[in-house]
């Protein structure tokens, strides 16, 4: 059982869901089901350029994106998402079995990627709460070390950009383990 309003301390979360393929129905129809008395406002878009109208309109929390395309479309589809999306977390829903794109957009900032055939109400709710939860923190980190050289957005980016292991000198500060 997902506790989302103890995660999140609220009831409703804002979603854009960004899908233009026939599966968008299937994928809205299980954002809109409350899952243990949580749910979601849904904002549909079926073009990742409408982005910014909708961030203009409304204060969104999440921006799930369907990438249903060839690897390279759905990069590219991503990359423009992020480009809009700020600081507002991103999460894929690919085809079952896109193994070596999930890793790609999770390498270009996805907060998580989901299979569209595996991704039931529940697993949606608690990925998206998780995903602003874990953007919140972020942005907590980065206030209580503003004025340091330290942001923890800049320490995961590094990490991301990297091959995933962490040299001594990418540890963050005041993690002695392994030293």
């Amino acid at each position: 059982m997902i506790n989302t309003r103890d995660c999140l301390g609220q009831k409703r979360i804002v979603v854009l869901l960004v899908e233009d393929s026939k599966s968008h129905e299937s994928l809205l129809a299980r954002l809109t089901t409350p899952v243990d008395g949580f749910s979601f406002s849904v904002l549909h878009s079926t073009r990742v350029d409408e982005i910014p109208a909708y961030m203009k309109d409304s204060d969104i929390d999440a921006i799930v994106v369907g990438l249903q395309h060839s690897d390279r479309t759905a990069l590219r589809s991503f990359e423009q998402a992020k480009s809009f999306a700020g600081e507002i977390p991103l999460i894929g829903v690919v085809s079952k079995g896109a193994d070596i794109l999930v890793a790609e957009l999770i390498r270009h900032g996805a907060e998580d990627c989901l299979a569209n055939e595996e991704a039931s109400p529940a697993l949606l709710a608690r990925t998206i709460c998780h995903a602003v939860a874990r953007r919140r923190l972020q942005q907590a980190l980065d206030d209580r070390f503003r004025g340091s050289d330290f942001r923890w957005s800049s320490q995961v980016e590094r990490l991301s950009a990297s091959d995933g292991s962490c040299s001594a000198s990418q540890r963050l500060p005041g993690n002695s383990l392994g030293d």
